[in-house]
């Protein structure tokens, strides 16, 4: 039997006192994967009411986050995905390494990248990558990825596919894990539901559609509501932003626009950045005239259009996360 904590006990009879076995890390949301591509496990053979079972540092973190995580998400966004794995170790990471590769379907981590960090910021760290394989899987595989130098950085601006794919990832860490996030900065590895709440990502210069931590603040202010405790200390603040759609909508929109871009170049079905989500998400092409360089199109083939019914509160709303306007 397994308690609240995770304890595994066995009720054996005094005629049989020993217990052995195999146990592994897996559940409906995450399976831990050792570096060779195999199922962490430990093997016992254990007096009944002796012993304990100890899995690495590593491991019991990005297992405790992902299960933690996963059934929230599912909630909602209203949609779920299959267990996602976790290989540590994997080979050809660097020292502190930890990426979602999409063509295995896994998380992949050096232990060092869970275990040698605080407990908030190793969470925050899992869960990000969690929202990773949970929009790849669960929602639409994005259009496109790529980060300028193959690296990228929250406050920083980067290209439009690394902000949204990075961005869409810190928002749902950020708004996941909430409640168990209770940091008020925005550190390079992780952030509260209150730094998306106060956009403490968005330079005076920096264009929002191209940085990170700016495009989870978007994200984060369109799937938040009054109840959503970003306050200091995980308190509930009210919801000051114009529009509010829930994560439900948002999987809507992503799911289910088409773009069309000028004649002679293919549909665009699979978004890849801040720009096409907005122009979705108001149902107008015209949408990418207001923004900083974004791509044009003819037309918007949306199944939500616009999101929330509100257009005007909409565009209000990501003017003034993404560039400072009010």
């Amino acid at each position: 039997m397994t308690d609240g904590n995770g304890a595994l006990t066995f009720p054996c009879p005094p005629s049989h006192p020993r217990v052995s076995g195999r146990a592994e890390l897996a559940s409906a949301f995450v399976s831990i994967i050792d570096g060779s591509g195999h199922p962490a496990s430990l093997a016992f053979d254990l007096p009944a009411a002796d012993g304990d079972l100890e899995f690495s540092v590593a491991a019991g973190r990005a297992y405790n986050a992902i299960n933690y995580g996963g059934p929230i998400a599912a909630l909602r966004f209203g949609v779920t995905r299959s267990p996602v794995g976790v290989q540590l170790d994997a080979p050809g990471l660097p020292a502190l390494g930890a990426r979602y590769a999409p063509d295995h379907d896994r998380i992949e981590a050096t232990s060092a990248a869970i275990d040698s960090y605080p407990f908030e910021e190793a969470f925050f760290k899992v869960l990000h990558e969690y929202g990773h394989a949970f929009h790849y899987v669960a929602i639409e595989p994005w259009g496109s990825y790529t980060c300028r130098n193959g690296t990228h950085a929250f406050e920083t601006e980067n290209s439009l596919s690394c902000a949204f794919v990075e961005g869409f990832a810190h928002f749902f860490a950020a708004w996941i894990g909430g409640s168990r996030l209770d940091s008020d900065e925005a550190l390079p590895n992780a952030a509260s539901d209150r730094v998306l709440e106060e956009n403490l990502y968005r330079g005076r210069l920096s264009d929002g559609a191209r940085t990170p931590g700016v495009v989870a603040a978007l994200l984060y202010d369109l799937a938040d509501g009054a109840d959503s405790p970003d306050g200091p200390g995980n308190t509930a603040n009210g919801d000051d932003d114009p529009i509010s759609v829930g994560g439900a909508d948002l999987v809507s929109v992503i799911r289910g626009c088409r773009l069309v871009p000028p004649s002679g170049c293919p549909v665009v079905d699979r978004l890849d950045g801040a720009d096409q989500l907005i122009a979705c998400a108001e149902g107008d092409p015209a949408a990418s005239a207001a923004g900083r360089r974004w791509r044009s199109y003819q037309a918007v083939e949306s199944s939500s259009a616009p999101i929330g019914g509100d257009r005007a509160a909409l565009r209000s709303l990501w003017l003034r996360d993404l560039y400072g306007e009010n």
